[in-house]
């Protein structure tokens, strides 16, 4: 069932092939399933993956992962520990410039 799952998000993430890295990124994570956290302006995900998986399914490092997920953070879209994310409702696909 988890691969059935993570295959649907990889052709997710290829449909924004044409797209930067940062847009690949934002519409996976506003893609995925969300679970409301006791602030309702923040959704919690937690990842069933590593990021270095993450990394390769946006062709991208994991260094360079880590520095688009830092900036998103500062932009205020999303907070993160570990493999657990918080996103706000409701993230722009081109918010991150």
């Amino acid at each position: 069932m988890l691969g059935i799952e993570l295959h649907s998000y990889l052709q997710r993430i290829e449909q924004f092939a044409g797209g930067s890295a940062e847009e690949r990124l934002l519409a996976f994570l506003a893609e995925f399933p969300k679970a409301l956290s006791h602030d309702t302006l923040w959704a919690e995900i937690q990842l069933p993956f590593s990021f270095g998986v993450l990394a390769q399914w946006l062709g991208v490092s994991p260094s360079y992962l880590c520095r688009l997920l830092k900036k998103a953070q500062r932009n205020g879209l999303i907070r993160r520990r570990s493999r657990c994310l918080w996103l706000r409702e409701a993230i722009p696909v081109r918010a991150v410039r």
